[in-house]
């Protein structure tokens, strides 16, 4: 089978994030027809980039895995005094220097010299490299090095930090994109002009379970009204805080006994209320 390589900034079970999720179940379903490995860290939370994971070379659910150590840990005043710099040049008109956006990702993270020189030492081993997640060091750095067989899915929005110069260059050097939803190829195509460059959207699949059962989980969370749920990481950074405001605001204007259910890893403040059910991190 054909040699391909998966780059991603965090891979595992205990993993909560979208980008990551999405990285694990595409390899879980690849490993059927490529030899499959997945570059990445030691770390399983993005805020600090912690060594929780043994780096060296593991397998999970059948999958090769090969992890490298974060040199260090993400300083939040570093990152955050670049971060306000960058962003008061873009919202001003002006342009970020690739030489500012470098020391930016590094201080972003994850912080990994060792997993970007494996990539640079054997590239010439793989037939692909997946680069998932466009923002972390991970992906700017590998990228450039791979940019003529890298199938690049960027899980891109529009945010700030998507007009920094560095992107504006990295958009313009994959090989092949590939693209979760209609609005996010809308969003690269005009912004970066890169219509050029083929891909297509390949979307994000959902494996259904053997036996499920709605009833268990309104009885596990003390459910018995109607509900809205909310699945993925709660943060401020998905506007998770914009979306229980909301929320408050609808049931102060309106009587209904409908219930806000928050499944997944909270990084944010929530209110403490009745109608408001926080499950944390559940498996699948």
């Amino acid at each position: 089978m054909k040699k391909i390589a998966i780059i991603v900034q965090r891979y595992g079970q205990e993993v909560s994030g979208g980008g990551e999720f999405y990285a694990k179940a595409l390899a879980e379903h690849l490993k059927e027809r490529y030899d499959v490995t997945v570059l990445t860290t030691t770390s399983l939370e993005y805020m600090d980039w912690d060594q929780y994971y043994p780096s060296g070379e593991g397998e999970i659910d059948g999958v090769r895995v090969l992890r490298f150590r974060n040199q260090k840990g993400r300083d939040w005043a570093k990152f955050q005094a670049l971060s306000d710099e960058l962003c008061k040049t873009v919202r001003s008109g002006g342009q970020t220097s690739p030489e500012k956006d470098l020391e930016w990702a590094d201080a972003e993270g994850p912080y990994c010299p060792d997993l970007v020189k494996y990539v640079e030492k054997h590239k010439d081993d793989y037939e692909a490299f997946l680069v998932i997640t466009y923002i972390y060091y991970t992906a700017i750095r590998c990228l450039p090095l791979v940019a003529e067989k890298a199938i690049f899915i960027p899980t891109a929005h529009d945010d700030v930090w998507m007009r920094f110069s560095i992107f504006h260059e990295m958009f313009q050097m994959p090989r092949w994109f590939a693209f979760l939803t209609n609005g996010e190829q809308e969003f690269v195509r005009y912004f970066y002009r890169n219509d050029e460059i083929p891909g297509e959207i390949i979307g994000c699949g959902v494996d259904l379970p053997q036996q499920p059962d709605a009833e268990r989980f309104r009885k596990k969370y003390g459910i018995r009204s109607q509900y809205i749920a909310f699945v993925g990481r709660v943060d401020t950074s998905k506007s998770c805080d914009e979306m229980v405001r909301y929320f408050c605001d609808y049931k102060r204007r309106h009587a209904s006994n409908i219930k806000l259910v928050l499944i997944g890893k909270s990084s944010m403040e929530i209110p403490t209320r009745e109608d408001i059910v926080c499950t944390g991190f559940i498996s699948e």
